[in-house]
Parts: C-alpha cells; sequence; structure tokens
C-alpha cells in the first residue's frame, strides 16, 4: 500500500509523523470504525442486510461482550430462543 503513494503523499505522511502523528491517527481510526460498521451490516441470524430499523443486541459478561444485530424481531427472538435451548451457552 505504502510503495504505490506519490512523493507528495508520502512527504506529508512524514510530517505528520513527525509533529506526532495525530491526523494519520484520527484516519486509521475513522477506517476502524467503518469496518466495524460495515460488520454488523447484515442479520446474526438470516444474514440478510440491515436497514435502518434494525435491533442490536448486547450480551455476555462484563469482561467480554457480544453484538449482535437483527432485521427484525422473528430473527431476534429466534437468536434468543436458540441461547435459551442450549441453556444460555453461546458458542
Amino acid at each position: 500500500m505504502i510503495n504505490e503513494l506519490p512523493y507528495e503523499e508520502l512527504i506529508k505522511m512524514k510530517k505528520d509523523l513527525d509533529y506526532g502523528g495525530k491526523h494519520l491517527k484520527h484516519l486509521v481510526n475513522l477506517k476502524i470504525e467503518e469496518f466495524k460498521t460495515k460488520k454488523r451490516s447484515v442479520c446474526a441470524t438470516c444474514g440478510a442486510p440491515l436497514g435502518s430499523h434494525n435491533m442490536t443486541l448486547i450480551f455476555g459478561p462484563d469482561d467480554f461482550k457480544k453484538k449482535a444485530s437483527f432485521c427484525a424481531p422473528d430473527c431476534l427472538k429466534y437468536f434468543l430462543k436458540k441461547i435459551e435451548a442450549k441453556g444460555g451457552l453461546i458458542l
């Protein structure tokens, strides 16, 4: 990736890094958040793309929370029934 950057961009990156890299750090953080958002863009039960009216469930022990999003109430109910059938264990 860095091999494909033009000279001018490399100079800008070097200057930013010389001054603490705040801009570069911000850009990397934005990209990470973008990936996290994309990761949650399908229903955890049926795999359908999520719209703007989805539901998200946060579950798990305090030291290891998990997040699952659902496209509709029936998918959320199905997910919860499967957890209950397994005795509350999430694998």
